[in-house]
């Protein structure tokens, strides 16, 4: 769910309800400042918008058990926002069924403000930051990413053909020399490294890289922005050291593991939440998934015929 807000005539956003908390909690944004989502006719304060509210009351309520949790002995639960969104859905599914679904233009002026709708709110056209915030697809990315570099790697250089059984490989890497191991670690080590230039470039040029626009993926400014190259690098850089432990492999489990616990308890990134960029998804049509799958398979079969 994303949230447009108004401060001193202007509007703001769109932020997520984690970041609501975090400006309200800050003195920075009041929740009489008027505020939109996907779904309303109008401006409305943000005390009056029930998913917001009924958030920030829920996570208020995670610390004080969590504090309480310390004293006795029990634990918290992690997961209060999906537990809410859950309940926010059932209770407003009737309501929403009797109330028109046509969204206002976004130039048409609202009763509560003079400001239009935030441009871009149709869901036909712009990617929607979902309150899913898609592990998975998310992981398939960035893996098809990493399959697509490796491929395109070991094109360019001279490697020793693998095994397909993992009995004969594990015996190949026994009897590999030494110094070729560590071509081959420097090789693929280096080039995860010079992906992250190349990844920065791709998100401050076009907001997606290979990977991403094949899963509708795209990453902006929390504002919806583009992100400067300089942003996209340093994004690029604490995925790599935080979310793939600098493609070490006992690093790379710990890491992955981290990230996905705090992405699913935070509802965004060690990084985005850093760094004040945004995941948007669209949804993946079924010609999409199709291809998705073609494009692994077909790299997949490349890298087969390659390393044979």
């Amino acid at each position: 769910m994303q949230i447009y807000t108004t401060k001193d005539g202007k509007k703001q956003g769109p932020f997520t309800i984690y970041r609501i908390k975090e400006l309200v909690d800050a003195d920075e944004l009041s929740l009489d400042n008027l505020g939109w989502h996907e779904g309303l006719d109008q401006w409305r304060p943000l005390k009056d918008i029930s998913i917001v509210t009924a958030t920030i009351e829920s996570l208020n309520k995670k610390i004080d058990h969590s504090t309480d949790s310390e004293n006795d002995g029990t634990n918290a639960t992690i997961f209060p926002y999906w537990e809410h969104l859950e309940s926010h859905k059932s209770n407003t599914d009737g309501k929403q069924e009797n109330e028109s679904t046509d969204e206002p233009s976004p130039s048409s002026p609202v009763s509560n403000s003079s400001l239009p709708l935030p441009s871009g709110s149709s869901r036909n056209k712009s990617f929607a930051a979902s309150g899913s915030v898609h592990p998975f697809l998310r992981f398939w990315a960035r893996f098809f990413d990493y399959l697509l570099l490796n491929t395109l790697v070991w094109f360019v250089f001279d490697h020793p053909p693998i095994p397909d059984s993992l009995e004969k490989l594990i015996e190949f890497y026994k009897t590999l020399p030494q110094e070729e191991q560590i071509r081959i670690a420097l090789i693929q080590g280096g080039a995860l490294f010079v992906w992250n230039f190349i990844e920065a470039l791709l998100i401050s040029s076009f907001g997606t890289t290979p990977g991403k626009m094949l899963f509708n993926i795209k990453v902006t400014r929390k504002n919806g922005n583009p992100l400067k190259y300089s942003e996209a690098i340093g994004r690029s850089l604490m995925v790599w050291i935080l979310g793939v432990g600098i493609g070490l492999a006992f690093l790379q489990i710990l890491a992955m593991t981290f990230s996905l616990f705090y992405l699913l308890n935070k509802g965004e990134c060690a990084w985005d939440r850093t760094l004040h960029t945004q995941v948007h998804h669209r949804p993946l049509g079924p010609q999409k998934i199709v291809l998705a799958v073609g494009a692994y398979l077909v790299l997949l079969s490349l890298q087969h015929l390659l390393f044979s």
